[in-house]
């Protein structure tokens, strides 16, 4: 069939055949949508009856996948989902998680200032009841998830900026003694330096915007949980049956629902080669640094799960921590 200069314009080179081959790096798939050989396929895969691609910032993309794949294994989870940014990973993990108006949410108290704005403001606006507590006092936590059998117990494995050390296993333990699900921020940590799932954890959360990118260049965010939590934050993204799992007027949804709808495409083209290098760089750099401060003799760096910089020791059995990484606070003696 012979086709106008400006049919073939468009369609050249357009849905060529993949092939036998296989990139050896991920590449970018931009397109928003995919087609298939008959409808039958297509409907099969809106149908989740077959593994596949229809949508790309509402549902998956190849890119986005492989990037999920990826923090997943390293996480040791059974799936991934990513997000625009951090907070947008947040805010997805307590909506999937099942918070709702009239929900209780327990929250470390010195969680990250955005996530508590989330919780203390947004949520509570919304209908849920925030709670905040000191994780590094189990017994209070456990006092206070008794009380109020919350629908989440969220806290953060080393805490910014105070980096106090939440004990996950512990707090796993509170929380699914009353149907509680435990969502650990792992930002500072990464799974290069603790697994939380490995501990009782039921989601973890990132912004990889920070360590799992690395340079600053890339804003994301990324949760890591059990194939089943994984398809309810698939639904909260995909609008479906929104009051089932949130509980919240579909009118107020639709107003904030940028900060989870869109999907970047090319975070995993960016974030690969970062993440890649993430061990080297959160083993190096209190090293480096710490022994420099702490030589000055007026002041020391607390590590988490240590004392001073020149006798700090990790304790492994408390929080699973495989290195020191890279965050540290200084506080200065009297007369400094």
């Amino acid at each position: 069939m012979n086709h106008s200069f400006a049919t073939r314009a468009v369609h050249v080179g357009e849905r060529t055949p993949l092939g036998a081959h296989t990139p050896v790096s991920s590449p970018i798939h931009p397109s928003v949508g995919y087609t298939y050989a008959t409808t039958a396929e297509l409907d099969a895969v809106l149908g989740n009856e077959q593994a596949g691609y229809v949508y790309s910032t509402r549902y998956a993309n190849p890119t986005t996948a492989a990037f999920e794949q990826a923090i997943a294994n390293l996480e040791g989870g059974e799936a991934a989902y990513a997000t625009p940014s951090g907070m947008a990973a947040i805010h997805l993990a307590l909506l999937g998680a099942g918070v709702r108006a009239g929900s209780h949410i327990v929250a470390a108290g010195d969680i990250y200032g955005a996530t508590y704005s989330l919780v203390s403001h947004l949520f509570a606006e919304l209908g849920a009841i925030p709670h905040l507590v000191d994780v590094a006092d189990v017994a209070a936590v456990a006092e206070k998830v008794a009380a109020v059998r919350p629908t989440v117990l969220l806290v953060e494995t080393i805490s910014n900026p105070l980096l106090k050390t939440a004990d996950i296993a512990a707090l796993a333990e509170i929380a699914h003694q009353h149907g509680t699900l435990l969502l650990v921020d792992n930002t500072f940590c990464t799974p290069y330096l603790c697994t939380p799932l490995a501990h009782g954890a039921d989601m973890v959360i990132h912004s990889a915007t920070k360590y799992i990118a690395g340079h600053g260049d890339v804003m994301a965010g990324v949760v890591v949980t059990s194939a089943v939590l994984r398809q309810c934050l698939m639904d909260v993204n995909k609008l479906i049956d929104l009051l089932r799992h949130m509980g919240v007027a579909v009118e107020r949804l639709n107003d904030n629902d940028y900060r989870f709808e869109a999907k970047d495409i090319d975070i995993e083209f960016f974030l690969r080669p970062e993440f890649k290098q993430m061990g080297g760089g959160l083993r190096g750099s209190v090293m480096i640094v710490g022994p420099l401060l702490a030589r000055f003799g007026r002041g020391y760096i607390p590590t988490p799960g240590g004392d001073k910089i020149g006798r700090r020791r990790l304790d492994t059995h408390f929080i699973g921590f495989q290195h020191l990484g890279a965050e540290f606070n200084y506080d200065s003696k009297e007369g400094f």
